[in-house]
């Protein structure tokens, strides 16, 4: 995959990249936080303690590119669903859908609620979700010149310390945003293609992540369709 030309975000790019990035602070990280004690006059510089480097890469890369080229074949993906399916337990404290771009074009799937809302029909639940993303999977989304442009907005944005939720800036250390940064440099000088990540181990550890990336116009088309009658988060 070329690198393509980088270029700076238009303001209402930028907006919406604000709004994708507060959708996950507001669903991944402030619950992690105390509440305030008082309200400062300003609101306070925090470091986040679940969202870090990979998972902000992941975050940009699944909305840029959702799964187009990034599933080996299609038994690789039945055996990894599987493997995820049974690892998790039913729930209904979290989305179902969950957006990871400012139009819902592509979604997160959360398996926990998922789950829950097929008892007695695990194997027909499997095979629906199977086919959402192995269809969503074959439509070609390649804008790398975007997706690097989005993370150099992200590394600003991070800088300015202006992700502000209630009282608080979320902020990740600067320095372990130039250091990943190095990294995927390095990576892709070495490779010519983009690394992938997986979640943090903070990220990981507090909110235990499982779910699958699906386009939203093949989810209109498919059987499971009613999923989007509910609030996107």
């Amino acid at each position: 995959m070329e690198r393509g030309v980088p270029r700076h975000l238009t303001a209402a790019e930028t907006e919406n990249l604000l709004e994708v990035l507060l959708r996950q602070y507001i669903l991944h990280e402030i619950k992690h936080h105390p509440p305030l004690e008082t309200k400062p006059l300003k609101a306070l510089k925090v470091r986040t303690l679940a969202i870090h480097m990979p998972d902000i890469y992941k975050l940009l890369h699944q909305g840029t590119f959702g799964y187009w080229q990034h599933i080996p074949s299609k038994e690789y993906f039945r055996k990894h669903l599987a493997d995820d399916w049974e690892s998790v337990a039913p729930g209904e404290g979290e989305p179902v859908l969950e957006s990871v771009t400012h139009d819902n074009a592509i979604v997160r799937v959360n398996l926990r609620p998922y789950k829950a809302l097929f008892p007695g029909e695990e194997d027909r639940a499997v095979l629906m979700l199977e086919k959402l993303v192995l269809d969503s999977e074959n439509i070609k989304k390649d804008n790398p010149a975007y997706f690097f442009s989005a993370m150099s907005a992200f590394r600003e944005i991070n800088r300015q310390a202006a992700l502000v939720i209630g009282k608080r800036r979320y902020v990740i250390p600067p320095a372990d945003v130039e250091q990943f940064f190095g990294e995927v440099k390095h990576f892709i000088t070495h490779h010519e293609v983009l690394p992938l990540f997986s979640h943090s181990p903070g990220y990981h550890q507090l909110n235990r992540p499982a779910y699958v990336i699906a386009d939203t116009v093949v989810l209109e088309g498919s059987p499971l369709a009613f999923l989007l009658e509910e609030t996107i988060a």
